[in-house]
């Protein structure tokens, strides 16, 4: 999607605007309104903790610390590589921040009322996404690798690549379109009551308890809760054979990332249908894992491969993320 007119009212924004983002006062959102996107994109105090349950509103750095660059980097994704409802949802949020942290990864908040009544916090039900400026210098496939290494899997197992990416596209716009998308995943599912978690039926066959349950307040990264309702389906945290990877991405999981719990199956299946809609059909995202027996295995990781049950998590997502 080419929006040149926004773009154009975007670079001004940031490079030639007579007033600062960090002391300008944005307008009240519309539905669907990215016009003033380039104002609610800037730095937070990397200090700030959203895992805290007692945080404070989180809000944008005086002065901002962020670039130019890398503001505009963002505000271009979301423009130029998304539509319909994804775009609407990433136009949406309060605000999308930039934080450097050598231990804390990119986030998506939401200000549940639940714990943020409307009557003392004047951000409750704001939504938010965070992101470690690290992920805007990772491709796809880097990202992928970073995920694999949060999760403590040999790396000697496994390798991911990429190829036939549009030539007009700079890579590192599909991984932090990945990032981008795979946080506002994360709101959705808080935003869903337990009983009504999104692709919920897509999603609970793949785990033998309720997936309304043991729901934490706050997913921290990869953390585990639920059992597979294959248990031949390994936690990924208790990988260490190419058959164990093997096993999660032919057994209807987007991702290995997906595999620790509900809702990162969920919020993987709608970040790698994000991504894969916006490359288009002649990217290749190929993952190649070495097996238990020495034979190498590559997977298309922007598919389906042929099975059903993540097929249907990726319709879902798709569904949710077009014009209705």
């Amino acid at each position: 999607m080419r929006i040149t007119s926004l773009v154009i009212l975007l670079t001004w924004l940031l490079l030639g605007a007579p007033v600062a983002a960090d002391t300008a006062k944005p307008k009240p959102r519309t539905a669907h309104d990215c016009s003033d996107i380039a104002l609610r994109v800037c730095s937070i105090d990397p200090s700030f903790d959203p895992s805290d349950p007692n945080h404070q509103t989180p809000t944008c750095q005086s002065p901002d610390q962020s670039t130019g660059a890398d503001r505009n980097f963002i505000i271009t994704t979301i423009l130029n590589q998304t539509n319909g409802q994804l775009t609407k949802a990433l136009c949406s949020v309060e605000n999308i921040f930039i934080f450097q942290s050598s231990t804390l990864p990119s986030w998506g908040l939401y200000q549940d009322p639940t714990y943020h009544p409307p009557s003392t916090d004047p951000s409750s039900g704001n939504t938010y996404i965070g992101i470690n400026d690290s992920d805007l210098n990772m491709t796809f496939s880097k990202k992928q690798i970073a995920n694999s290494q949060q999760l403590s899997i040999d790396n000697t197992l496994l390798n991911f690549s990429e190829s036939g990416l549009p030539t007009n596209v700079v890579p590192e716009v599909y991984g932090l379109l990945y990032t981008l998308s795979h946080e506002y995943g994360h709101i959705l599912w808080h935003q869903a009551a337990t009983t009504s978690r999104p692709c919920k039926d897509n999603i609970k066959g793949s785990w033998a308890d309720d997936i309304s349950t043991s729901q934490p307040r706050w997913t921290t990264y990869g953390y585990s809760f639920n059992k597979h309702s294959d248990n031949t389906i390994p936690d990924p945290h208790s990988i260490t054979k190419g058959g164990q990877i093997y096993s999660i991405y032919s057994g209807g999981f987007a991702t290995e990332l997906a595999a620790s719990n509900p809702e990162e199956d969920f919020v993987d299946s709608y970040s790698l249908g994000a991504t894969t809609k916006s490359c288009g059909s002649s990217c290749m995202f190929d993952y190649t894992i070495t097996l238990d027996n020495g034979n190498i295995k590559t997977i298309l990781l922007n598919s389906d491969r042929g099975n059903n049950t993540l097929q249907g998590k990726l319709a879902c997502a798709g569904n949710l993320q077009s014009f209705p």
